[in-house]
This record gives structure tokens, sequence and C-alpha cells, in this order.
């Protein structure tokens, strides 16, 4: 099995974790510590201990995924969510 080069995961926030999930989900994070990764959600960041079921696990997964990251708020794309995420791939592939 090849590793994974860049893992996108979208909608956080449509569903809630209960403690077991947000801690495979915290597991999953932290192995690609530092790793080309992409998250999209419609929750703000101080609305995560909503959805992982608590603020300490919460503010371990937001630890892990926002050390070293860029933040984009793409509420004005969310027509062209396609589009952008095409554009990211793409500028992923070829700074890689």
């Amino acid at each position: 099995v090849l590793p994974l080069q860049l893992l996108i995961i979208d909608e956080i926030g449509c569903l809630h974790m209960d403690i077991q999930g947000a801690d495979l989900f915290f597991q999953s994070i932290a192995k690609r510590y530092e790793k080309a990764s992409a998250f999209a959600s419609n929750k703000a960041f101080s609305q995560w201990n909503e959805v992982f079921a608590g603020v300490t696990i919460a503010s371990a997964i937001l630890d892990c995924i926002l050390y070293h990251c860029i933040v984009v708020n793409t509420a004005i794309f969310r027509h062209f969510r396609t589009l952008l995420t095409v554009v990211l791939i793409a500028s992923y592939r070829h700074c890689c």
C-alpha cells in the first residue's frame, strides 16, 4: 500500500463525533503531522468543540492541523468548490 501524498477531508462539522470517533480522527491527523493535507469545514474553529465531543480533543486536533498551515476562508467560493479543489491539488503537484 502506497502512503498518501495528500489527504483531503471535507465537510468537517456536518456530523458530530463521539469521543471514540474524535480520538480516532485525532490519531489519523497526528500520524500525518506536517504532511500535505486539506480540510474543509462549515464550522468556525471556535465551534469545533461541538463537533469533536469536547474542548480538549478539539484543541488537540486543531493544534495538529493549524501548525505550519495556511487558512483560506472559502465562503465566497462555495459555488466553485470543484474548481478550487482542482486548483489546490494542481498547485500541490506542481510544487512537490
